[in-house]
Formats: structure tokens, sequence, C-alpha cells
């Protein structure tokens, strides 16, 4: 039975990989000719028809290529390129990357660095994907037109960059599942929900020996904390004994 499913999974990520994947990107391409005019002008309503489905499209190999990446950390075929990282420079990379997703909700947005820098080891290119999936989650549930916060803090053995948004506080049943596969919040029924995103984070950061807080705090505030040793040359990397704490209404 166990390799019947084996199977079944192979097959099922090939299909991801080569039968959905590759169409995909081929639309992707079609549709921004469509938009750089390459095949005549088009007027405002056609123009928007294709930008919402270049958008739906997008939101669809996201989902498949975070999928595969999934895929690739159970099988244990992720092999890490680590270094020393400057933690800043990819938050301000991510928030660049994600600049129309804040302009879309009116959001101001602080970020507070480090005074004295914040240096982890690990492999740059995962850990800014682990640094945007939880931004752009907090953004999607953000209020409109309020302040989003990010602060990068160097606690001597550690390095914590907390995302902060204004939102409905998470309910307890939120709170516990939020980190699963298949997460949802049944709430927001235009969205596929928290799941698989953060699930991804997650392994990337227990990946770093690191770990993600959760918590709902005062204002409406609420906060991600991700934790990860930072980088010393004459040391082995410590480990956090506690992957994920999750609790509420936690002071600042």
């Amino acid at each position: 039975m166990n390799k019947r499913i084996d199977e079944l999974k192979e097959n099922f990520i090939s299909i991801l990989n080569h039968d959905l994947k590759t169409p995909i990107l081929a639309q992707l391409r079609s549709l921004n000719l469509l938009l750089e005019g390459a095949f005549g002008a088009l007027n405002s309503e056609q123009a928007e028809m294709i930008r919402l489905n270049k958008e739906s499209c997008e939101t669809i190999l996201d989902m498949v290529s975070t999928t595969l990446t999934n895929y690739k950390f159970e099988k244990r075929e992720i092999v890490f390129d680590y270094k020393p990282v400057n933690i800043q420079q990819i938050v301000e990379e991510c928030c660049a990357e994600l600049d129309n997703k804040f302009k879309e909700k009116k959001l101001k947005v602080l970020i507070y660095p480090s005074s004295n820098g914040v240096i982890v080891h690990g492999d740059a290119k995962y850990l800014k994907q682990a640094v945007f999936n939880i931004i752009a989650n907090s953004i999607t549930y953000a209020y409109t037109h309020s302040v989003f916060c990010i602060r990068i803090k160097n606690t001597g053995l550690n390095s914590c960059i907390s995302v902060i948004n204004k939102g409905h506080q998470l309910s307890d049943d939120m709170l516990g599942c939020m980190f699963d596969y298949y997460a949802c919040n049944s709430s927001k029924n235009t969205k596929i929900g928290f799941g698989i995103k953060l699930y991804l984070a997650l392994q990337i950061v227990k990946a770093h020996f690191g770990g993600i807080v959760v918590r709902n705090n005062k204002n409406d505030e609420i906060v991600f904390d991700i934790i990860l040793p930072l980088y010393s040359p004459n040391s082995s990397v410590i480990r956090i004994d506690k992957e994920i704490i999750i609790s509420e209404n936690m002071p600042a």
C-alpha cells in the first residue's frame, strides 16, 4: 500500500512539473506579449481582463512551484548553500518585490533595522523565500490603510525578524493550525488560506535551526517572529529548542 501511495505521489509531482507548470509558463508569455501590444493595441477593458488572467496564472504557478519545493523538502532533495547572509538585505529585497501589494492595501511600511547588524549562516535564496512568504501572508490579512512594521533585532545569540500587521485577531483554531500543510482561513473565502506557504516557510527556518513565533498582540496587532541563530565564524550553529511557540496577547 505504501509503495502504491509513493507511486501515486511521484506521478502527481510529475504532472505538476511537466504537464501543468510548462503550459502555465507558456500562457504567461502569451499574456505578456498581449499586454505589451505585440499583436495590436488594446482598449482599457481588454487590457484589464488580460491583466486579471495574468494574475490568476501567476497565482497558480506560484502554488505549483511551492508544492514542488515542499515535495523536495519531504524527499530531502534540497541542498543548502550555507554562507553568511545579511538579514536586513533579505528583508529589503522582499519588501521591494512586494511593493505593489503594499500599495494595493495602502499600507504605511516601517522597517526598523538592528543597530549592530544581523548576519546569519544560511542559504540566502531559501531564507528569502521564507521571509517573503511570511510578509506576503501578513499583507493579505492586514487592515487597509494601516501601519505595517518589520523590526530586525540582534539578541546576542539569535536574530529576530518581527513582522507586525494590524488585522483581525487570530482565533485559537487558527493559531493551532496555520503552519499545517492544508490550513485554511475559512473567513477569507476568496483566499486559499495560510497553509502551504507558511508550511514551507517553517520548513526552511527549521532547516536553518530556527523557529517561528506567532501571536496576537495589543491594538489588533498580529506578530510573526522569525528567529534564526546568528552567524559566528568561531562557533558551531546553536539550535533553538522550540520550533514554534504559539501564545496570545503577549507584550510587544
